[in-house]
């Protein structure tokens, strides 16, 4: 029901009412008229009375679609308003699930950036590792190389010591042997030029007996075969013959003994 239109016919019950009014002063009129003997104030109390009852209930009907219009005003606002509520709730939600959905893509977002990071940085190090690794691996490789030629050079030198301690045996042996021999024929020959001296000379005297010559020379070793004056102190290798002196070593190719080509010469010092 519009409101607007109840009130616009609000006049023709006020109306209907001064009709009614009007009928009931013409009874009283004619009840005046009638000779009842009423008097004339009498009739002015009714009459006001009548009209205080018709005010009354003009104002009933008015607070009756006064309070008709507020009723379907306030259902109206209240309608409106709790249309606007929804669409108020419906845009905060709408909102809402926008804002969760940016932030959710901003987690996301944010989580893949990290996890890319900690890829890039773990790989990173994982090449430094592996280039760490074969540096490692190659410097242990060099070491172990460095070791095995250390080892077998270690065993050529091992070897080499006993061959030149087998050699300084054996030169000794022979040096032993070639100074006792030396020694011997030098001793037989000092004996037999004593001997004949004295048979030829006879008795001499005491200053001429301890005369010595300076150009004699006393060899007590294996004579040189090279000038067969000095005394050989060289060793010619690899055949190990005593048998030249240190001033002839440079004039000899090969070993003057067995004609062996010289690699090398090691010079003994006789004590």
């Amino acid at each position: 029901m519009n409101p607007f239109s109840l009130q616009s016919h609000s006049p023709h019950l006020i109306d209907l009412t001064q009709l009614h009014n009007q009928q009931q002063q013409q009874q009283h009129q004619n009840i005046v008229s009638t000779g009842l003997g009423l008097s004339f104030g009498d009739q002015q109390q009714q009459q006001q009375r009548l009209q205080f009852q018709h005010q009354q209930q003009q104002q009933q009907e008015n607070g009756f679609h006064s309070s008709q219009f507020l009723s379907l005003l306030s259902h109206g606002l209240s309608s409106q308003i709790k249309q606007q509520k929804d669409e108020i709730d419906q845009f905060l939600q709408a909102q809402g699930e926008e804002l969760q959905r940016t932030l959710e893509e901003k987690r996301q977002r944010n989580y893949r950036a990290i996890i890319k990071t900690a890829e890039e940085t773990v790989a990173r190090r994982l090449r430094e590792k592996e280039i760490d690794l074969e540096k490692a691996t190659r410097r242990n490789m060099e070491l172990e190389s460095r070791a095995a030629y250390l080892r077998t050079e270690m065993q050529l030198w091992q070897a080499k010591a006993k061959e030149q301690e087998a050699t300084a045996i054996s030169l000794q042996n022979q040096l032993h042997h070639a100074m006792m021999n030396g020694g011997v024929e030098n001793r037989g020959e000092e004996g037999c030029g004593l001997s004949c001296a004295l048979g030829v000379e006879g008795q001499a005297e005491d200053a001429e007996s301890g005369y010595i010559d300076p150009d004699r020379v006393v060899i007590s070793g294996p004579k040189c075969k090279g000038c067969e004056k000095r005394v050989a102190s060289v060793v010619v290798l690899p055949c190990r013959h005593l048998c030249v002196c240190n001033e002839c070593d440079t004039h000899f190719r090969v070993c003057p003994v067995c004609l062996t080509v010289k690699n090398s010469t090691v010079e003994i010092y006789l004590s």
